[in-house]
């Protein structure tokens, strides 16, 4: 959105509550500026129209949850907050609160209000100093080991409710418990705290479905002081102060966010003033600021931050109007450069318009400009590319090296709550692509690339330890499905349990791709159906997927199927597989609101595999 949108003003939130018009309520409220967080009369107003509401359509950019807060404080005041801080995040919340201090009685009672409730995801909220009680000036090892057995308990009773869920660790209470002495005794209770948030990432990264709130990172950035009001912290039990309910409540809907959304996948950012202070072509390489001291230690501090965003399995692009050789030398030669070129996975280094750039980095790496982060410091720059691609996501680079940190701090679209090998495999093989290109502008014809590529495939049945990444890729896979169905974890656990998973990974010589492919097939008898058939983006042009479906029809084959059905189901963005099914021999059999059905009789081996152009091997197949 732009800076310059105009304020939202309380009559049009009235305006259009009373018309029941709840698409552009929410859209209005998510597109306002920042500072409505402090407008807190906006915020409680907002919350009480869009609690009145009936269920109903709040179009189609937002997502409708049900969000329950177990809680030993009183979170009420927090409420509106949390609301608006969905909302500016694409999600309309339903909200519901369990009554004070009940935790194990609503996780594991069948019968519970929260079970009634059916949330999304849960909440648990836990006071640290109602935790303690008496004990928050003396502490001792009985109260860690009382405390750590609760926690794990609830974490476990999280855990087992198949659901989504988020724990907040214990962020430090609204007075001073820490003296000399406490400091340097382990058994104290500021010590029992964070060794008890410590033990909390162990237990929530056995668990896939259970998120962590880091509220004590957010605390200490804040400062405690601020964060929590003594009075209404004493005599209503309020967590958290005005100031800082805004800044919590965004914490938590950034980790939910990303339970139901993949983050964005490329930062593309300027060189000028961004990765270095000041301008190569007018400064000289000599006079650039990166690394020594201030200022050019805060720029080499983005570059860390940048370069660690590729060991979360982002990509990096350079966009900036520049003298290419000129930006290459320094880069390759300057001994205060944390990255280096091997780190982007795409670079346009020229004097074209930087939209034009964005739209064939976009085009190279085969990602939608959707995926893409764009960090510039010129606000003409962010404010063109804003305007002619709004679904690139723009921020404007600080003009003064002191906001960096903060500017880093604040990025969205970047957070992630796991990552897998398959993730860091999937950001090495794209920037392994520009040295794939000049292999393929060398070779003769496709047969000849795809030869000389030495491409390896690994084609599994039921692979168990890959259950993370099958999820995964059903979420964010959009080109090649064939019908864009979307599981959990715990669902594509159950289809394992239950029907048949089959999954492609691939490497060649320059990079390993991980897993790429999957196909879910339900069977009956004789017959089955795939009910889900995708191959990420990045495998594109190796033509693996007819070498994959042969490899899951054979098979089935092998194991009594005589006929397979297949169904295309469209999407925005799947037009390039309309007529897969086609090329593969299926012929079609019917077609209504579902999609088209297509069906193929296996009496006989399926003839769809091209020549033998890979080395494979194959695990569970028959």
């Amino acid at each position: 959105m732009s800076p310059e949108a105009s304020p939202l003003a309380p009559a049009d939130l009235e305006d259009l509550a009373a018309a029941e018009d709840w698409p552009r309520f929410f859209s209005a409220l998510r597109d306002a500026p920042r500072g409505i967080h402090e407008d807190f009369a906006t915020v409680h107003q907002a919350f009480r129209l869009a609690s009145s509401r009936e269920a109903g359509p709040v179009g189609a950019d937002f997502a409708q949850l049900r969000v329950a807060l177990l809680r030993n404080a009183a979170l009420e005041p927090w409420l509106p907050h949390v609301f608006l801080a969905f909302v500016r995040r694409g999600m309309v919340p339903e909200l519901w609160l369990g009554d004070y201090g009940v935790y194990e009685a609503y996780l594991a009672r069948g019968d519970s209000k929260l079970k009634d409730f059916g949330p999304d995801l849960t909440l648990l909220y836990i006071d640290p100093e109602e935790l303690a009680g008496d004990h928050a000036f003396s502490g001792g090892s009985e109260l860690l080991e009382s405390l750590r057995q609760r926690l794990h308990g609830l974490v476990d009773l999280l855990g087992a409710t198949g659901g989504s869920a988020v724990v907040a660790n214990l962020c430090p209470g609204p007075y001073g418990a820490s003296t000399v002495y406490s400091a340097q005794t382990p058994m104290s209770w500021p010590n029992i705290r964070r060794a008890l948030n410590v033990e909390l990432v162990g237990m929530l990264a056995e668990l896939e479905s259970v998120h962590m709130l880091d509220l004590d990172g957010h605390v200490a950035r804040f400062g405690a002081d601020r964060a929590r009001d003594v009075g209404s912290y004493y005599s209503s039990h309020v967590p958290f102060s005005p100031a800082f309910m805004p800044l919590a409540a965004d914490a938590f809907a950034a980790v939910v966010e990303r339970t139901l959304r993949p983050p964005r996948k490329c930062v593309v950012v300027d060189c000028d003033n961004t990765l270095w202070g000041g301008v190569l072509g007018e400064d000289g390489p000599s006079k650039l600021q990166v690394g020594g001291g201030y200022p050019g230690v805060l720029y080499r501090r983005f570059q860390l931050f940048l370069k660690s965003l590729l060991d979360q399995g982002f990509l990096l692009a350079i966009n900036s109007k520049n003298n290419e050789h000129d930006v290459l030398d320094f880069m390759s030669t300057s001994a205060d450069m944390v990255l280096r070129l091997d780190d982007f996975a795409a670079r346009r280094i020229n004097w074209e318009d930087k939209v034009r750039n964005l739209r064939e980095i976009a085009d190279e790496l085969n990602i939608g400009l959707d995926s893409m982060i764009f960090i510039d410091d010129s606000a003409v720059e962010c404010e063109l590319v804003r305007s002619i691609v709004p679904e690139v996501q723009v921020e404007q680079f600080p003009e003064s090296p002191r906001d960096i940190p903060a500017f880093m701090d604040g990025l969205r679209g970047l957070e992630v709550l796991r990552v897998t090998a398959d993730d860091l495999k999937r950001a090495e093989s794209m920037r392994a692509n520009s040295k794939r290109a000049e292999l393929r502008r060398s070779a003769t014809d496709l047969e000849d690339f795809i030869r000389s590529l030495d491409i390896h495939l690994t084609i599994r049945r039921q692979p168990r330890d890959l259950v993370d990444r099958v999820s995964q890729l059903t979420q964010r896979t959009n080109q090649f499905n064939l019908t864009t169905r979307r599981y959990t974890v715990d669902e594509i656990r159950s289809l394992m349990d239950e029907e048949a998973v089959y999954t492609l990974g691939m490497r060649d010589k320059f990079a390993d791709y991980g897993t790429i492919g999957v196909a879910i097939v339900r069977s009956a008898g004789d017959r089955a159906e795939l009910d889900s058939l995708m191959l990420s983006c990045r495998a594109f042009g190796r033509e693996v997927e007819r070498t994959f479906v042969h490899a899951v029809l054979a098979d089935l084959r092998e194991r009594g199927v005589e006929s397979v059905l297949g169904l295309y189901r469209e999407s925005p963005k799947n037009a390039m597989v309309a007529d897969f099914y086609h090329e593969c021999g299926f012929s079609p059999v019917d077609g209504g609101e579902d999609g088209q059905r297509w069906e193929l009789t296996l009496n006989t081996p399926p003839d769809i595999d091209p020549e033998d152009r890979y080395s494979i091997v194959t695990e569970g197949l028959a």
